[in-house]
């Protein structure tokens, strides 16, 4: 079994006349109970509380988690819950470099949503929409979000809306045409594949060859109740350059705190324009691909 990294290392047996620091330890580590499992992490203290409010007034309000230094969250996912630590601990996002990776950020996604971590929700949705670009999302992945009960006004359900109608206005006859579609457009990725291996990008495209087809996920999608509906009238109230989610600021799929300011790094972003974006995209649809 592999070791979790955040779990509680065996306390050693006290020798005679040496003083213990087990005491110490245990006011400065809350221990974190997650899912049904119940998968155990030993966070400092300091960093859970100004990570987020959640956890905040679980450790400070006089509730039992404070008493007991134990945070119980056995409704809660504990697929995600190990990007939460390293944020916490590390200050940091991992890339995502595969459709397992974006699922698991999804899942991180709405656990800090829950948590009002909203720093970390803006980090994971530029994580999952840098490889939404370069990947194509799936249509699994927005039928996870509506099967999660994302709520529409989430910037994650928006930014999965948006990257599943872009893809229907790129190609809205692959999943009406049958047998022939899924061939022919076999043969067109084909063909865009081995340029793109001859840019050098060849992790890109095997990631995208084990996929399931795109009008196999596009059917069960559509099959969900309320779905078509919803889909339908999305696509006749939007331009196709409005959907196209790289042509939006930086910011459109953060979360921002109450006085509505930007953060340096978005400013920045957005004071150079897309350019990069767009001759990227450019480069993408040229070879029949994105």
């Amino acid at each position: 079994m592999k070791a979790n990294p955040h779990a509680k290392p065996t306390e050693d047996v006290d020798q005679p006349n040496e003083p213990s620091i087990s005491p110490l330890l245990t006011r400065n580590t809350v221990k974190v109970l997650v899912g049904k499992r119940k998968i155990e992490y030993d966070i400092q203290r300091d960093l859970l509380t100004n990570s987020s409010p959640f956890f905040k007034a679980c450790l400070t309000n006089g509730m039992k988690e404070k008493e007991e230094n134990v945070i119980e969250l056995s409704e809660d996912s504990s697929d995600g819950f190990s990007l939460l630590v390293e944020w916490i601990e590390y200050d940091r996002v991992s890339p995502v470099v595969g459709d397992k990776d974006t699922v698991l950020a999804m899942d991180a996604y709405v656990l800090a949503d829950k948590y009002g971590m909203f720093n970390l929700q803006n980090g994971l949705i530029d994580r999952i929409q840098s490889y939404w670009f370069q990947a194509r999302m799936p249509a699994s992945h927005f039928m996870w979000i509506l099967q999660n009960n994302v709520v529409e006004h989430c910037p994650l359900y928006k930014l999965g809306l948006d990257h599943f109608l872009w893809g229907m206005m790129l190609s809205p006859r692959r999943h009406r045409e049958g047998k022939k579609g899924p061939e022919a457009n076999a043969r067109k990725r084909a063909k865009g594949i081995s340029k793109l291996v001859a840019l050098g990008t060849h992790h890109f495209t095997l990631r995208r060859r084990r996929r399931r087809p795109w009008e196999v996920e596009v059917d069960e999608l559509l099959s969900m109740p309320g779905v078509a509906e919803k889909v339908t009238a999305a696509m006749r109230s939007a331009s196709a350059e409005y959907l196209n989610p790289m042509q939006q600021a930086i910011c459109a799929y953060h979360i921002h705190p109450a006085d509505g300011k930007r953060s340096e790094d978005e400013a920045n972003a957005d004071s150079g324009g897309n350019l990069g974006v767009d001759a990227l995209c450019a480069s993408m649809a040229k070879f029949g691909v994105y």
